[in-house]
């Protein structure tokens, strides 16, 4: 699966189902983000990646330190929920490519927001060999700079305009910015995207490419 690809092309599907007046009030909502600086803060490529502790969708909690026990690398995904179209695309094509992540002795596992209950769903739905673990109100994606609170406008045009009650299944409105994150055995960041604009995501050839880098020193 081509994730840029499928992007794409579900971008221009949007565009042409959706009407403009709706499209303008989202893009309102995206300046609105890029005027408070949203996720420049993040951690950069370079710094050391929080150490996390978090329950499955199952309740179990797995700690990143058990995740590195036998691996060399760590990737990590913050999604905002299994309602988002552009979350459900990339948890698939993550999905597909973990046999090539283990190929370099990777671990991966998906951040979220979303109610353990609705990521079982999620995760039976799109990404069924994933680990995916539950950040409540965003805590953990905080700590790493990525947590904000979905602006007022953007709440009333997901529920009214696109029928997407976000709170039904996150339990709030609190959300990372999409981004995904690389790291060595040290839990040293290697790769990292950040990115609010939700519809655009990290294809996972690239995290390939620097797994296959990193996997020759």
């Amino acid at each position: 699966m081509n994730l840029t690809k499928e992007l794409n092309e579900f971008k221009k599907e949007f565009k042409s189902n959706v009407s403009d007046d709706v499209q303008s009030k989202m893009r309102d909502g995206h300046d609105e983000l890029a005027k408070k600086k949203v996720g420049e803060n993040a951690i950069e490529v370079g710094e050391e990646f929080p150490e996390f502790s978090l329950i499955n969708c199952e309740g179990t909690e797995l700690r990143s330190q058990d995740l590195l026990s036998d691996s060399r690398f760590l990737i990590v995904s913050f999604y905002r929920g299994g309602w988002c179209p552009y979350c459900q695309r990339e948890l698939k094509a993550l999905n597909e490519s973990l046999p090539e992540f283990e190929r370099y002795n990777a671990k991966m596992v998906a951040i979220t927001p979303e109610k353990p209950e609705k990521a079982k769903e999620t995760r039976e739905e799109y990404a069924p060999h994933m680990t995916i673990l539950h950040d409540d109100h965003c805590n953990f994606a905080e700590r790493v700079g990525l947590a904000f609170e979905l602006p007022e406008t953007l709440k009333k045009t997901y529920e009214e305009d696109l029928d997407i009650h976000v709170a039904d299944f996150n339990g709030d409105y609190r959300l990372p910015v999409p981004a995904t994150y690389v790291m060595d055995s040290e839990m040293k960041v290697i790769k990292r995207f950040v990115d609010i604009d939700y519809k655009e995501r990290l294809d996972p050839s690239e995290i390939i490419e620097i797994l296959k880098e990193k996997a020759l020193h």
